[in-house]
């Protein structure tokens, strides 16, 4: 099957060094959507962490450098959580 580069499209995927905690927490206040993802992982990081991943990066506004030096999942699902809102 031949495909025309009109049907071709790509999706991308920030990492660690397209983090920006500005532009998530405004995100999260702007869009239902985004706040939605974090309820969903929230719901997980309270039964299997015991605190919400929410109220570490909306509760507050902790730096790159605070978030890498707390436990290692919440730096890991802040990535996952504002790819998947992206």
């Amino acid at each position: 099957m031949r495909v025309d580069e009109s049907d071709v499209s790509a999706a991308l995927f920030p990492g660690q060094g397209a983090y920006d905690m500005a532009a998530l927490q405004a995100a999260h206040k702007e869009y239902l959507e985004v706040a939605e993802v974090f309820a969903d992982i929230d719901k997980v990081t309270v039964e299997e962490c015991g605190r919400s991943l929410s109220d570490v990066l909306f509760g507050a506004s902790p730096s790159v450098n605070d978030l890498m030096a707390d436990e290692p999942w919440v730096s890991q699902l802040t990535i996952l959580g504002a790819d998947i809102a992206a």
